[in-house]
């Protein structure tokens, strides 16, 4: 078991790696980001995608193209999500609505704070809003949003895409303390082939909502391997997992880890070594640790 202060310095060699890549907003609006690799080189994440896309051509050949009516459903998907996604941004952004949000729903207790929060739900129908560890309001929703790679490489990179949003505020003595980020970015491709090999059983909100917590709540020595490398982390999704790379951003003086798709695949698919992240065994040496720091 490692120490307290090795998961400590496992997130500061996690936070220097994301220190090289750039973001040009606050984390939980649309952003860009440029995205280069450890080493400085620029990264390309398509071999990945060519390769399952190939395997799968032999699999079924009708699965080399995403149909028509799934980019529909969608497109669909994506414009139910929107309502919610701008009024938490536009919550967010406004500090007397911040502070009676959080103000209310963390020193309430009992059947009172069930009552906020059951309210609150229904006022962002598209999010997860809970109260953790006491005083800190958690909330996670869905943004569709424009391509975040400032510097794309390839069409792949040149996507809309989803972004499994996430924050966490909580009252200190001087205000409200707000840490927003999101934990996993899914391109319109990768979304459109989990909706397509899914099929009747997807869920779209719950696969992304599933994938982003689990990348989260992933231990930080598992992950720190992999940012800017290009190499695979698997998390699972939907009765399957999507296929991923970790990527380091920096927004300001603010920064975090994320992971983007590059497909998803069925858990019939999968071998033996692909395997998911494994879970960190405390709180403080999990991957949403670095969020509150």
């Amino acid at each position: 078991m490692r120490r307290d202060g090795e998961g400590k310095t496992l997130r500061r060699e996690i936070k220097t790696l994301a220190a090289t890549n750039a973001i040009n907003a606050s984390p939980y609006t649309a952003t860009d980001v440029y995205l280069m690799s450890a080493n400085g080189n620029d990264t390309n994440d398509t071999s990945l995608t060519r390769e399952i896309e190939r395997a799968w051509l032999q699999h079924e050949p009708q699965r080399n193209a995403i149909p028509q009516e799934i980019w529909r459903q969608l497109r669909q998907l994506k414009r139910t999500l929107e309502p919610t996604s701008k009024k938490i941004k536009t919550t967010l952004q406004d500090e007397a609505s911040l502070r009676s949000l959080v103000v209310q729903c963390t020193r309430r207790r009992g059947k009172a704070r069930q009552r906020l929060l059951k309210d609150n739900r229904n006022a962002f129908p598209d999010a997860q809003i809970k109260v953790v560890h006491g005083n800190i309001l958690e909330i996670s929703w869905l943004t569709p949003s424009p391509p975040v790679l400032a510097d794309p490489k390839d069409r792949s990179q040149r996507q809309d895409c989803t972004l499994a949003s996430f924050c966490v505020a909580w009252p200190t003595l001087s205000g409200i303390r707000l840490c927003s980020a999101w934990s996993l970015e899914v391109p319109d491709h990768a979304g459109g082939r989990y909706l397509q090999r899914a099929g009747n059983d997807a869920d779209f909100r719950s696969a992304l909502f599933e994938a982003g917590n689990h990348f989260y709540a992933a231990d930080v020595a598992a992950v720190s391997p992999h940012i800017g490398r290009n190499t695979d982390i698997y998390l699972p999704a939907g009765g399957g997992c999507f296929v991923c790379t970790c990527i380091g951003a920096r927004s300001g003086a603010n920064k975090f880890v994320y992971a983007r798709a590059a497909t998803w695949i069925d858990e019939t698919m999968l071998r033996p070594d692909q395997v998911p992240l494994p879970k960190a065994e405390t709180a403080d040496r999990s991957v949403a640790a670095l969020l509150l720091e």
